[in-house]
């Protein structure tokens, strides 16, 4: 309805976004392609956050200059 606000997650979404991710891990230990290893930790991580569970597991990246 208009007015109402929107509910972004629902509680069931957070932790099935947690299994991806917990899922996504465990795919980026047998990956041996750094790189790739890498991308699948950063969309896990996404995943953690998009669940309002985001833990910092890498360092930030610095700004470009």
């Amino acid at each position: 309805m208009v007015g109402e606000p929107k509910r972004v997650v629902a509680p069931s979404d957070n932790q099935r976004y947690r299994e991806l991710a917990s899922k996504l891990r465990g795919i980026a230990r047998q990956s041996r392609l750094p790189s790739t290893r890498q991308k699948i930790l950063d969309f896990a991580l996404r995943l953690e956050a998009a669940a309002g569970e985001a833990r910092p597991r890498i360092s930030p990246r610095k700004p470009a200059k």
